[in-house]
């Protein structure tokens, strides 16, 4: 299945992005408190705080989304292909021969009770 190979791809590309970004951020967070501790007010370090929480937040937040829609993608061509081998079977055991006798009768008694409610909805109307 290349779909699984593409989604372990995914997958790994993710969580290195996630350390990368995680090992900058500290990096870049602390180098900052240590340039901006001399003319920083404790209120403007909780905001700070406050801000890098709620950025790592919304950034986790479409990480999750991606990963969900991956994931729901390789569903449906999951489900896609099994449908597509399903009308194969189907198919085939239409077109055997006692079956098709069935499937006509059956189609034509369908087909009387749909002309039959069709027939009383005109008259009605």
């Amino acid at each position: 299945m290349y779909w699984n190979y593409l989604f372990l791809l995914f997958l790994i590309i993710e969580l290195e992005s996630i350390y990368f970004n995680y090992q900058l951020s500290l990096k870049s967070n602390t180098l900052n408190q240590e340039n901006e501790k001399l003319w920083i007010h404790p209120l403007f370090g909780l905001m700070n705080h406050i801000v890098s929480v709620v950025y790592l937040l919304v950034m986790q937040y479409f990480i999750t989304f991606r990963y969900c829609w991956v994931v729901t993608l390789n569903a449906l061509i999951i489900l896609i292909y099994g449908y597509y081998h399903l009308l194969e079977i189907l198919i085939t055991s239409f077109l055997n021969y006692p079956t098709i006798y069935y499937s006509i009768i059956g189609l034509a008694i369908a087909l009387i009770g749909c002309y039959m409610i069709v027939k009383v909805f005109v008259n009605k109307m």
